[in-house]
């Protein structure tokens, strides 16, 4: 074969290898590069936020951010903040499920936006997320009686249930005039949820704070008796005030 020919020939062989070879490393090296890719060139993330407790001011409420990535678990840390508040916790680390937490102290009332900023490490891009929550103040410290769930051995059998608290301010001032329900069964009320428990009375506080009603009744006694407790909320509307607290119950023979 003259030179000239297997050079061409040989020339042709090459150019097609290189195609070959060049058809074979673009998908390894599509497969070793950063998946997601966000426009600064890291691994793009996004961040979720989700928050717990804090329904009145100064409760402890959990912030819980989520952070997830196509290009696996992301590595880098979380800072908390509200508006109105400034920040609330900053460089959480991320964990290995991809999760930061912090527990702080509510302190801003009314509704307010919370937000979750992510700082990537490692070549994973940052990312943010947010969330509502409503806070409300403090509102009525109330201080609860034992609920008196009294039984009479009379013929028909009576049964009488009381329930009682005093309110004040946080410096212990009696405050009058205010709308206290007492309520039984359920869970504690929150700012969000009455707990499902059910109304016995409804008695606004006297000029030392106190409120009381109840009466004869066995189907609300009984409830109480079963639920082991009872409930005094106060609510406000204006300003979010919200105030809860449990009572016991105390069983009474009579003659």
């Amino acid at each position: 074969m003259p030179n000239r020919t297997r050079q061409a020939l040989f020339g042709k062989v090459e150019r097609t290898i290189a195609v070959l070879a060049t058809a074979l490393l673009v998908p390894v090296a599509l497969a070793a590069a950063p998946l997601s890719a966000s426009a600064d060139g890291g691994i793009a993330t996004s961040t979720s936020l989700s928050i717990s407790g804090g329904d009145s001011y100064g409760d402890p409420m959990t912030l819980t951010a989520v952070v997830t990535s196509d290009g696996g678990t992301p590595t880098g840390s979380v800072t908390f903040s509200v508006d109105g508040g400034g920040t609330l916790a900053s460089d959480v680390a991320v964990d290995p499920a991809g999760e930061a937490t912090a527990t702080v102290p509510a302190t801003v009332t009314g509704l307010a936006g919370y937000h979750a900023d992510f700082t990537g490490t490692g070549g994973f891009a940052d990312s943010s997320g947010s969330a509502l929550h409503v806070t409300a103040n403090a509102g009525l410290v109330l201080k609860p009686e034992p609920s008196v769930l009294e039984i009479s051995r009379s013929n028909p059998l009576k049964v009488t249930l009381t329930l009682s608290a005093h309110a004040t301010r946080i410096d212990g001032t009696p405050v009058a005039g205010e709308p206290l329900t007492f309520s039984v069964l359920g869970k504690q009320p929150n700012l969000f949820d009455f707990g499902g428990g059910r109304v016995i009375c409804t008695a606004t506080t006297n000029a030392d704070g106190f409120a009381s009603c109840g009466g004869a009744g066995l189907g609300g006694a009984v409830v109480s008796l079963l639920a082991g407790g009872s409930y005094v909320t106060h609510f406000r509307g204006v300003g979010y005030d919200f105030s809860s607290a449990k009572a016991k119950v105390i069983v009474l023979g009579g003659p």
